[in-house]
């Protein structure tokens, strides 16, 4: 069940072998390790030389551990013919609510971008990077609550609201992308209770991955429409593909009664 209470983050300690993950135009990217220590999260090690004529930022996009979409923020600048090393955290937050007690693999892209001219230089296809002796690990997740699209290969389920740590509500949310595409969601138009509502939800999730993340409804709107407990919520949802005109999913007047 995802709700037990002791899902709280990655207990196991994991290691990764030192490997490049790119190597290409003089500029070689590795991976160095794993720190599992830090509060805030595991911090991914990465070592970037940049032997090209140009100064470059390196990006990570797209992030996801054992299938689950994370928050990995990586934005470096190195100069021509310098080297880095870099910290990139995961959120432990973000592992926690994913119910991830060990992390197996992480996927993410490099998008390597000319600082000066600020041109793409490189956009690489998935990199993938497992944990030394974890590969028999299969993350699962419940995907229990209120299904509010499911077609094409997209999922897209709501769970009832739950108290936040701030005296706000949060409504979790959970995405499943089979769809052969990235798709970046967006909620629309969206109420609580018949009152309009300026909650935000927005989030990209690469195919093959699945999202798990909080609409969050905060205590001084909640108190400014009288709301002491969620009824319905009414939404739209749109999707788009990166590149791409028109939208993938396209769904209006949704409501979902708690």
């Amino acid at each position: 069940d995802d709700d037990d209470e002791d899902d709280t983050g990655p207990t196991k300690s994991v290691t990764f072998a030192e490997q490049v993950l790119f190597n290409q135009g003089g500029i070689e990217i590795k991976v160095t390790g794993i720190d599992m220590e830090p509060y805030l999260g595991p911090e991914i090690n990465f070592s970037i030389n940049n032997g090209s004529d140009k100064s470059i930022l390196v990006q990570i996009q797209e992030a996801s551990v054992n299938g689950f979409m994370v928050n990995m923020i990586l934005y470096n600048t190195v100069s021509a013919g310098k080297k880095s090393n870099q910290k990139v955290y995961i959120p432990a937050s973000e592992l926690e609510k994913a119910g991830i007690k060990e992390i197996s693999e992480i996927e993410f892209k490099f998008q390597i971008i000319d600082s000066e001219k600020y041109e793409t230089l490189y956009q690489t296809e998935p990199v993938i990077i497992k944990a030394e002796g974890s590969s028999d690990y299969r993350q699962k997740y419940d995907m229990s609550g209120t299904t509010v699209y499911e077609e094409g290969g997209v999922k897209i389920v709501i769970k009832k609201p739950v108290k936040d740590e701030y005296g706000g509500m949060a409504i979790p949310v959970i995405v499943e992308n089979k769809s052969g595409k990235s798709l970046t969601i967006q909620f629309l138009d969206t109420s609580v209770n018949g009152y309009m509502f300026n909650f935000f939800y927005y989030m990209t999730v690469a195919d093959g991955k699945m999202a798990i993340s909080d609409i969050t409804l905060y205590e001084t709107e909640l108190e400014d429409n009288d709301i002491e407990e969620i009824e319905n919520i009414e939404f739209g949802i749109t999707a788009f593909a990166p590149g791409e005109w028109n939208a993938v999913i396209d769904k209006d007047g949704i409501l979902v009664s708690f």
